[in-house]
This record gives C-alpha cells, sequence and structure tokens, in this order.
C-alpha cells in the first residue's frame, strides 16, 4: 500500500522546488497570461497532491460561480483534505471536508478548459497533455495582486502559511471572476488576462499557454 509522504519528506521536497522555481517565477512574472475566454468553460485547477492548494481553490472558484475541477500530480487518490488546510479553510468559509483528492486520468482536459497550475513545473509536466486536447493553461498566482509564478505549498507547515497560500489564492479568484463574468456573464468576446494584460493585442497560442 502507498502511503502518503511525510510531513518531513514534504517540507524537504517543497524547498528543493522552490529553489528550482525561482529563476523560472522571475521569466513567467514578467509576462502577464493572455487567456481567450471566449473559449473557456471550466477551470481545472492542479497542484502536487490535491490535499491543500488545488482543492481550496476549485471550491472557492465554484461558490464564485465559476465551474471547475481539481487533480495533483502525484498523488495517490482519494486523500482527505490536509487537516491544517481543513482548519484554515473553514475559517474562510469554504468546507474541504468532503473532498477526496484526484488523480490525473480521472480529469479529462478539453478544448474548453483553463488548466490552472500552482509551480512552473507543473505547468511543464502538463504541456503534451494540454495542448493535444486544444486546452488553454497558464500559473494561477499571476492573477495574484502583485502577480507570482509560484502559490507555496503550505502542506506539513504552520497555519500561518496556509492563510498566505489561500489568501493570494482568493485574490487570484476574483480577478479571474471578473475576467470569467466579463465574456461568460454577458456573451462577450475578447482576449484578457491579468489585470495587467487586459486589452491585450492578439493571443499569441504559446503565449496563452505558457510553455516556452
Amino acid at each position: 500500500m502507498t502511503r502518503p509522504l511525510s510531513r518531513t519528506a514534504a517540507a524537504l521536497r517543497g524547498r528543493f522546488r522552490r529553489l528550482n522555481n525561482r529563476a523560472a517565477a522571475l521569466w513567467y512574472e514578467r509576462r502577464p497570461p493572455v487567456v481567450d475566454w471566449r473559449r473557456v468553460e471550466r477551470l481545472v485547477v492542479v497542484c502536487a497532491g490535491n490535499v491543500c492548494r488545488s482543492p481550496y481553490a476549485q471550491t472557492r472558484a465554484l461558490s464564485l460561480g465559476m465551474p471547475s475541477v481539481s487533480f495533483g500530480l502525484v498523488t495517490t487518490g482519494g486523500v482527505p483534505a490536509d487537516a491544517t488546510a481543513q482548519l484554515v479553510a473553514r475559517r474562510r468559509g469554504v468546507a474541504l471536508e468532503r473532498h477526496r483528492s484526484v488523480q490525473p486520468f480521472q480529469i479529462v482536459i478539453g478544448a474548453g478548459d483553463l488548466v490552472l497550475c500552482m509551480e512552473p513545473g507543473q505547468l511543464r509536466a502538463l504541456r503534451r497533455r494540454v495542448r493535444s486536447a486544444d486546452g488553454q493553461a497558464a500559473l494561477i498566482g499571476l492573477w495574484a495582486n502583485p502577480p507570482r509564478a509560484v502559490i507555496e505549498d503550505p502542506y506539513g507547515r504552520g497555519e500561518a502559511c496556509f492563510e498566505v497560500c489561500f489568501t493570494q489564492l482568493d485574490e487570484a479568484l476574483k480577478a479571474l471572476q471578473a475576467q470569467w463574468h466579463a465574456t461568460q456573464g454577458h456573451g462577450q468576446g475578447g482576449d484578457s488576462g491579468s489585470p495587467g494584460a487586459r486589452g491585450a493585442p492578439d493571443a499569441d497560442p504559446d503565449r496563452v499557454m505558457w510553455f516556452r
């Protein structure tokens, strides 16, 4: 039986991942995302274990009127949301008690999906899958204020880290909601991205998907 990573192992893995992400983050943060919102029908939120960041973002997105699912790239599946994540989320009005982690193969990505990743490495890992489905993908943190390429994994850390993480996700989701309803709610087409990219001209497919 495969067991979840221990908190110590997860913390060490998180530190290594943060170092790898730092250089990539500078590149992404200087280039605001561009999304063709006319095509977006659903948000697909992705993180590592699908027990902290992505379930929170999925549940919050649903409460904001945006169809959403989530999965983890390295989860065994069927794992409840982290206990600290549940506690902090509950204080913020988000219930994660019924959540169970979802593996990548359980979600079918389609052309109407906007895949939102927490880190550049996750975006790269999904490159071929999203492209083959004619979907779109970006880093969710680029809609936060200020934009950030990485939403740090709070797993195995204290409540304060979860509060920071969930605050950043809430900021990003409110900005995404504004873009969603500006196009979906009123039937208006157009390419829109983060606040810094509004009004941007034609969307370059590579730029939309952030896979360079």
